[in-house]
């Protein structure tokens, strides 16, 4: 249960941000090099293919370690792949994000509300790459690293 809500819920945060931020190029579309539509639709299909890339890979390496000997470093590998890959595809994101958030500063065309929108878009954002990084740390580790083991020191056990 807490390794799929894990592998999950970082994906609906990553969508509200993209929903966001084009709600805000609703607004303002000669700000943005991209349609609004465009953003969610690349980045709610990459974030689908991270989800489906660490869920085979979460499901191999369940597998192996319910065998004599299984070996749960490919799965895990697996699991890594599809965080680094929406690391990225964040990374791509948070570029497109600057690029509309510096016209829109640069023009001042936002008011209070947008700029708070686009500050909790940025907020998640980071939180959402904290989250990744720990994890690629963590299962590079293995499932028996240090992290994974002592989580207790992250849930405030």
């Amino acid at each position: 249960m807490q390794i799929t809500t894990l592998i999950i819920a970082p994906t609906f945060f990553a969508a509200t941000a993209y929903v966001v931020l084009g709600s805000l190029i609703n607004h303002h579309p000669t700000l943005s090099r991209v349609r609004p539509r465009t953003y969610i639709t690349i980045f709610v299909c990459a974030d689908i293919t991270s989800l489906v890339i660490q869920a085979v890979g979460g499901a191999l390496a369940s597998i192996a370690s319910g065998q004599t000997n299984g070996n749960t470093k490919p799965g895990t590998n697996i699991m890594v792949a599809g965080i680094v890959f929406q690391l990225v595809s964040m990374t791509l994101f948070v570029g497109f994000l600057a690029d509309f958030a510096g016209r829109a500063i640069g023009k001042g065309v936002l008011g209070r509300g947008p700029m708070l929108s686009l500050g909790g878009v940025l907020g998640s954002v980071a939180l959402i790459f904290v989250r990744s990084i720990y994890r690629t740390v963590e299962l590079a580790q293995g499932w028996s690293g240090y992290l994974i083991t002592h989580e207790g020191m992250t849930r405030g056990d």
